[in-house]
């Protein structure tokens, strides 16, 4: 089951973490 609660990690970090990096302005060649 690690498996699963390792995507559902990486779901979260697409969702949640990248958007508030982009935000922030630390990634503007992604933007």
């Amino acid at each position: 089951m690690a498996f699963v609660d390792y995507a559902g990690e990486l779901e979260y970090f697409a969702q949640e973490v990248m958007p508030r990096l982009a935000e922030k302005g630390l990634r503007p060649e992604m933007g």
